[in-house]
């Protein structure tokens, strides 16, 4: 006969098997149904795990509204306009730029050495000598986009002592051609109105440009000259280019040749003695009045170490001989700002007086 389990054995047993098949039961509890889609947060879960993360986009960029600042110029602009000037401010003295569209204004002298050669009177009177006239003035340059207009007022002397001069193309007449012979001694100014035009071409950018052009104007003459008759006179302060020696007319009497009178001369219904004043074109005299001005400048430097100051040098030929010519100007440009700006950078718009 079978021996029956014993209680006390059977419920431990039973405790056992059940704490055996509960985690079983759970693992089956869990598993999702057929046909049901999985949860949500577990595929989002496995999907940011699986992909890389997107790259964020960049912020928009917020639209300008009516109190921001205007926008700054382009660089290619900004680089074209300072180029030259490194970035200099507009006011600034030692930016001497100077910007083609905008006129730009200098005050200042001038000086001009003028060089008469006797050779250039060859071609109207024999003998002669040569001359220096000096002219000093004041000018206004008118300068815009590297041309120069230039209304200046000028006084040169034209004045030297007891010169011999022979008529040009004469012979004969008197010992020595005497008849042909006359001294002159000039005290003549000209006080001279004229425009010059000059056209630059830059050497060293905003510093140094080559110039050259052109001058005109009209000369009203000042002061007299005189023009004497002379005589053969061995012991004569008056020297001819063959070392012949004369003296002025003082008196018809003069001489013994008879150069002093009338008579010897031909071309003359005046009589020329004694510190006589040539008249000028009015009078029915040779001394032009007025008579215009010409001058050609091929050779010419444009200097301008700062904004304020501009010097000129210059070679050329004019009416009354080789000219040397020395300018120096006062730059009258100012700036008005537009608003409240008073530093403005260079390159923005502003007006030259």
């Amino acid at each position: 006969m079978r021996a029956r389990p014993h209680k006390t054995l059977l419920l431990p047993a039973l405790v056992l098997a059940l704490l055996a098949s509960v985690p079983f039961a759970f693992a089956q509890g869990t598993k999702p149904k057929k046909g049901a889609k999985p949860d949500a947060s577990a595929s989002a879960a496995s999907a940011s795990a699986a992909a890389p993360a997107p790259t964020p986009e960049p912020a928009p960029t917020p639209a300008p509204t009516d109190s921001a600042p205007a926008a700054a110029p382009s660089a290619s602009a900004a680089a074209g306009s300072t180029a030259s000037t490194a970035g200099l401010a507009k006011d600034d003295p030692s930016n001497t730029y100077e910007d083609p569209n905008e006129k730009y204004l200098f005050v200042g002298i001038r000086y001009r050495l003028a060089i008469v050669p006797q050779a250039f009177e060859s071609l109207f009177v024999d003998d002669g000598s040569t001359f220096v006239s000096h002219m000093i003035g004041a000018e206004f340059d008118i300068r815009k986009d590297g041309h120069s207009t230039i209304p200046w007022i000028q006084f040169q002397t034209l004045s030297f002592g007891d010169t011999l001069f022979h008529q040009k193309g004469k012979s004969g007449g008197g010992t020595n051609d005497v008849d042909n012979r006359s001294v002159v001694n000039s005290g003549i100014n000209l006080l001279v109105l004229g425009l010059d035009q000059l056209w630059s071409i830059p050497m060293v950018e905003n510093k140094v440009d080559y110039e050259l052009g052109f001058g005109v104007g009209i000369a009203f003459v000042l002061g007299n000259l005189t023009n004497d008759w002379v005589y053969n006179d061995p012991m004569g302060p008056l020297v001819d280019s063959q070392g012949h020696h004369y003296s002025r007319c003082i008196n018809q009497s003069d001489g013994s040749d008879g150069s002093c009178q009338p008579g010897a001369h031909s071309n003359s219904d005046k009589i020329k003695i004694n510190h006589y004043v040539e008249p000028n074109w009015f009078s029915g005299g040779s001394i032009p009045q007025p008579f215009f001005h010409l001058a050609l400048q091929p050779v010419g430097v444009r200097y301008k170490p700062t904004k304020f100051l501009q010097l000129r040098f210059g070679v050329g030929l004019q009416i009354t001989g080789i000219f040397f010519n020395l300018s120096v100007d006062y730059g009258l440009e100012q700036v008005m700002h537009k608003g409240d700006n008073k530093s403005a950078a260079f390159g923005q718009p502003g007006t030259r007086l």
